[in-house]
Parts: structure tokens; sequence; C-alpha cells
């Protein structure tokens, strides 16, 4: 008898959980049979590739990460769909950083910007920094560790260890443009576990750093594809031909009755023995409010914040500001900006045109297009006497979509995973628990998709 397993949500994380749990069930002779269920018209999510002419143009998400575990399997995935011919070495501005401060433009340390490690001739060379921000750094070996051990934010962590100056002038600006989030209400513990562990393990961030100074970093490559994105999902999709996969197909609960039931918007129900819901933490506790209080509960305690992603296409003869370096920008004062971040991405390939994106989040997002794209070109006349109009722009909305790894999120999966406990055959991936970048959710699904695997084994 088949297996029935519903994938609720049809982006990065459930072609890839259905991918793994197809292939894994042909590698075993298991009978299953698949349904993948996306409310919209398309499937991908924010993986979206859009066309400008000749010039290809991400709508959400522009590249995936190749380092770790989670970009070693990213990476094996391109192989096993036949698509690593297609990868990229995304733009070199995804590692190179630069803070807006005025009307100036400060260098940051690719290795200091990627929080791969500190080094501290570098730091030490930053303008931005005041002597008495220098000094208070210098005593950091010397400052003690924290006797808790429970988790603590961004913001508390770089202000106890490296002072408030340093903080201020730089941590804080590139967790706001980098991370669109809050660093005194961020988990120090889930985005930067290396600074919590060199603190533990060594007793400072400057000890650690003299004790690997002679190892070689890592630097983090990141990819994308010749055609876009978008090639990632063209690949799941064309690999899942024994799997249903519908579009236009809204869910409006799920329910546990003698077995799981998908009940759709518009009345249809369908059983299953296995149910993957492959979406935001928030969109997720929809489903199931009526049904499992407990497990909404927890859910829904997951904050996200709104993305707005504003991408612009100039002439290069019009760009002619002589500073003007590609990549990363953020700015130190988010209040005289309209963006939170703004990527140079450099010539298109007919070297014709310029192309950038500029980032929005918190309340800047809720400005209407109408107004926002003015504003825009407003900071960038502002910023590199950019007079020129624009040969093209667009607006792209991401309604909570960036989870918010908050303070205590490890404590919250924790108690998360108890209760899915209650519920055998319900299972979640996404980027609300355990990483929120494309390469993150490749591997999340790939081990969600062997835990339910297990069962088919079991059946046997």
């Amino acid at each position: 008898m088949s297996r029935h397993i519903v994938i609720i949500g049809g982006g990065i994380s459930g072609l890839s959980a259905a991918y793994y749990l197809s292939r894994f069930a042909r590698q075993e002779k298991s009978s299953v049979q698949i349904k993948v269920l996306e409310a919209n018209h398309r499937f991908g999510g924010v993986v979206r590739t859009l066309s400008c002419g000749h010039t290809l143009i991400e709508a959400g998400a522009d590249a995936f990460y190749g380092s770790g575990e989670g970009g070693e399997v990213a990476l094996a995935l391109c192989r096993e769909l036949g698509i690593q011919g297609e990868l990229l070495e995304a733009n070199p501005c995804f590692r190179r950083f630069f803070i807006l401060k005025g009307q100036k433009i400060f260098s940051i340390p690719e290795n200091l910007s990627s929080f791969s490690a500190l080094s501290i001739k570098e730091i030490f060379r930053l303008p931005l920094l005041s002597p008495a921000a220098k000094c208070r750094m210098a005593l950091e070996p010397w400052i003690p560790c924290r006797k808790e051990n429970s988790d603590e934010s961004v913001g508390y962590f770089f202000r106890r260890r490296l002072g408030t100056g340093f903080f201020h002038e730089v941590i804080r600006p590139l967790i706001r443009g980098v991370y669109m989030a809050d660093p005194e209400t961020l988990s120090v513990q889930e985005v930067f576990p290396g600074f919590k562990k060199a603190e533990r393990t060594c007793g400072s961030l400057g000890k650690a750093f003299w004790r690997e100074k002679n190892k070689c970093l890592q630097r983090n490559r990141f990819f994308t594809f010749r055609g876009g994105l978008e090639t990632f999902i063209h690949g799941l999709v064309r690999q899942l031909e024994d799997c249903e996969l519908r579009t236009h197909s809204k869910v409006q609960s799920c329910e546990y009755d003698a077995g799981w039931k998908v009940i759709l918007e518009h009345g249809e129900m369908l059983p299953a023995d296995d149910v993957c819901l492959a979406m935001t933490a928030s969109d997720a506790s929809k489903l199931i409010k009526g049904s499992m209080p407990e497990l909404f509960r927890e859910l829904s305690g997951i904050s996200y914040g709104t993305i707005v992603a504003v991408n612009v296409i100039f002439k290069t003869e019009d760009i002619l500001h002589p500073n003007l370096d590609f990549g990363f920008i953020v700015p130190a004062d988010d209040r005289k900006n309209i963006f939170s971040s703004l990527k140079w991405l450099g010539k298109t390939p007919d070297g014709q045109h310029l192309y950038l994106r500029a980032f929005i989040h918190g309340e800047n997002a809720e400005v209407k297009d109408d107004l926002l794209l003015p504003k825009v070109m407003e900071d960038l006349r502002k910023i590199f006497g950019i007079m020129a109009r624009p040969c093209f722009m667009s607006v792209e909305r991401y309604p909570d979509v960036l989870p918010q790894y908050q303070v205590g999120h490890a404590g919250r999966m924790a108690t998360l995973q108890e209760k899915l406990k209650l519920f055998p055959g319900l299972y979640l991936t996404g980027n609300s628990f355990y990483g929120f970048g494309i390469s993150d959710c490749i591997f999340q699904a790939k081990e969600i998709a062997c835990k339910i695997s297990a069962h088919l084994y079991i059946e046997k």
C-alpha cells in the first residue's frame, strides 16, 4: 500500500523535501504518493528571476552560499539535478562591505564583514573608530567571560566583549543592514555561534584570534546560476515527474482524525499519512490554530520582518561617481536613509548598464511604492550624485518572510520539537527554524525527508 505524503509550500524547502523523499523512495523501492501544494501561480517562493532585456534580475533571493554543511548539500544537489554546469560564483559584492556615515563610505575588512574572524590589525585601521573605542577593544583579552550559559543578544555580547564604540560604529550597522534585524533582540548563539564558542573555549575573542592566526581562514563562497537563481527551481521541478505538483492550491487547515486531513480553501480534502509544512512558521501556525493550540502558540511566537527589494538599472555613462565601488553598503544611521542596505552589483553583461538593489525593512517597508521610489532616488542623488533617470525600476514586496532569531530561539526550537511529538506524521521545514539561507533550507529539507523516509523503511 502506498504512503501518502502531502507537502504544503512549493518554495525551495518544499521542492527540496519532495525531491529527497522521491529519491529515497526509489532507492528503497518503497511505494509513495507525494503531493506538493502551492498557493500561488508558480513554484519557487522568494526565488524568482526576472528578465529586463538581456539582463537577468533577481526579484528576491540572489545567491546561496557553498560553505559549511548546508553549502555542501546545496552544491551536491546541483550536481544531482544536472545544473552544476550553470553555476557561477556570485558577484564580489557579497564579500565587500562598506559603511555609509554622513556622505563618506568606509570599507570594512572582508573577514570582519563576514564575521569569520577578528583581525586585530585591520580593525585598528578602521577610520570609523575613535581612539577611545580602539583602546576599549584592546582590553578585550582581559574582559572576564560571562558565567551564565544562557543566550544573550548580539548587542549585549559585542558591547560586553569589545565595547560600545565598536558596537555602534561597526556591528550595529552591519547587523541591521545584512540581517535586517534589531541587534538588541537577535540571538548571538543562533547568528554567531563561532564567537560564543571562541569566548567559551579560549576565554576571549583576542586569544582565539591569536590561536587561529596561522590557520587559513575559509572564505565564504556565494553562488548563482548563469540563467538566474530560478534555475534551482526549474531543476527541482524537472526531477519531480513522479510527484503531483499543484499550484493555485491554497490550504485552509490541517487536522488529525484517525489520520491527517489537508483541507483546501475550496473545500477539497486530501488524506495523508504524513504532512510537511514547508512554509514560514507564521503561515504554518494559521493552518493548525484550531486543532493544535499547543503547537500554534510556539509557532506564532517566532517573529518576522517584512522586506522590500527595489531593483534599479542605470546607463553606465550616467554613473560618474569617482569613489563608487561595487559591494554591499549599509548606512551607519538608518534613520537618514530609506534603505537598510544597498547592493551595487556592477555592470550588466553587455557593459552598457549598472545594476543595484536597495533593501528596505522596518517602518520604511510600509511606505507605498509611489513614495518609496522617489525616496530611493533621492538617497542615490545625495550619496552618489546620480541625477539621471533609471532605465528600469521595480519594487518587490515580501511581507513577513524574514525570521528574526531572537534571544532564546534555541530553547523555543527545543520546546517545538517536544510539542511535535504529540502529532506523529507532522513535520516542519523552512527558514523559520535552523537557518534562513537557501543552503540552510535545502539542508533542513533533506533532514526532514530522512525522518519521513524512516517510516517507509519500517513499513517495508
